[in-house]
C-alpha cells in the first residue's frame, strides 16, 4: 500500500505541557522534512498549523481522515485515542510517535522517527487492525447519544467514592449484580490501561474479545470477565441504587447516566487500523512498560 497523501495530528497546543514543546517541534520539523524528501503531499490538522514553522495545507478532522493515506500522531496514547476515533470511518491507517510517558500505541521514538518513517513509505511496515467499540445510552427505551471507545467504555459514580449497583448482561443473558464504583467495558488495546489498574487481565490486541471489569467491587467474588468480541453488552444502572453516574468514551467524551438507564455496547463495524515499523514487537512493549523481569532491588 502506497502513502501519497500523509495527515499530521499533534497533541493539541492547550494541552501542552511547557516540557513538551520542543520535543513535539522538533518532531513535527523532522517529520515534514522527511516527507518532503520522499515527494509526499502533507496535510496538518488545522488545529496544530501553529506548531509548524513552514506552512503546510491545513484540514478539520473528517477532511483529513478522506484525503490522506496515511495519519502520523505525534503525542501521547490520549491523542492517538481521539484520533483512531475520527479515522475509524475511513479506515486511515496511524502510525503513532511517542512524546508523551507510556506510549502503548504511539510505539515510535522521537530519535527513531526518521528511520521508522522511510520504512513505512517504503512499504515496510506491519499492519494491525483492532478493535473499536460502540457505546448507546438508552432512557426509557429511547436512545439518547451514541459515541465510539477504542480504549474503553467506563460507567462510574459521579459523586466520588460512592458506591453504584450495575446489572450486567451479554447477548440478553444476566450475568450479575455488581456492587462496585463502576465498570470498565475495554478492547483488548484498552486492556493495559484502566482496566489492568482495575486488576483485568492483559488482553493481545489481536484477540477478538471484550472485557468486564468491575472498579473496588464489594464482593471479592465478583472478577473480571472476557467474552467474544461479537456479544452484545447492557450495563444497567440499577433504580435502587445510587441515582447518578457517569458514561466514560475512553476517557475524553462524557454523558450523564441517571437510575433505570441502560448501556448498550457492542463492536463497531469498523475497525482502527494501527502502523508498526519493521520489528514491531508487543511483548516487549510489554516488558519496557510494565517493567516485567525487571529487578528492581538494583535499581537506585
Amino acid at each position: 500500500m502506497g502513502f501519497n497523501t500523509v495527515g499530521i495530528i499533534a497533541k493539541h497546543p492547550q494541552h501542552l505541557p511547557a516540557e513538551q514543546s520542543a520535543p513535539l517541534a522538533a518532531a513535527l520539523s523532522v517529520l515534514a522534512s522527511t516527507l518532503a524528501k520522499h515527494k509526499v503531499e502533507v496535510v496538518i490538522d488545522e488545529d496544530n498549523a501553529q506548531q509548524l514553522e513552514k506552512k503546510l495545507p491545513t484540514a478539520d478532522r473528517k477532511s483529513l481522515a478522506k484525503k490522506a493515506d496515511l495519519v502520523v500522531v505525534v503525542g501521547g496514547d490520549g491523542t492517538l485515542l481521539g484520533a483512531a476515533r475520527d479515522m475509524m470511518h475511513t479506515g486511515t491507517p496511524i502510525l503513532g510517535v511517542n512524546l508523551g510517558r507510556l506510549g502503548f500505541l504511539v510505539d515510535v521514538l522521537p530519535n527513531k522517527l526518521e528511520e521508522a518513517l522511510k520504512q513505512v513509505l517504503n512499504g515496510d511496515y506491519i499492519r494491525e487492525d483492532r478493535l473499536i467499540l460502540e457505546a448507546r445510552i438508552q432512557q426509557k427505551g429511547q436512545q439518547v447519544c451514541c459515541h465510539y471507545a477504542f480504549n474503553d467504555v467506563v460507567i462510574h459514580s459521579r459523586d466520588l467514592p460512592r458506591m453504584l449497583e450495575l446489572e450486567s448482561h451479554v447477548d440478553g443473558q444476566f450475568i450479575s449484580l455488581h456492587r462496585a464504583d463502576g465498570l470498565i467495558i475495554s478492547t483488548p488495546t484498552g486492556s493495559t490501561g484502566y482496566a489492568l489498574s482495575g486488576g483485568g487481565p492483559v488482553l493481545h490486541p489481536n484477540l477478538q474479545a471484550i472485557g468486564l471489569t468491575p472498579i473496588c467491587p464489594h464482593g471479592l467474588g465478583d472478577r473480571p470477565i472476557i467474552a467474544p468480541s461479537t456479544s452484545r453488552m447492557m450495563i444497567k444502572l440499577s433504580a435502587s441504587g445510587h441515582p447518578n453516574a457517569i458514561v466514560a468514551w475512553d476517557g475524553q467524551i462524557l454523558e450523564d447516566l441517571s437510575a433505570g438507564d441502560e448501556v448498550h455496547i457492542t463492536p463497531a463495524h469498523n475497525h482502527v487500523r494501527l502502523i508498526h515499523p519493521p520489528g514491531y514487537d508487543y511483548f516487549s512493549l510489554l516488558r519496557s512498560k510494565l517493567a516485567w523481569g525487571r529487578d528492581r532491588s538494583a535499581q537506585p
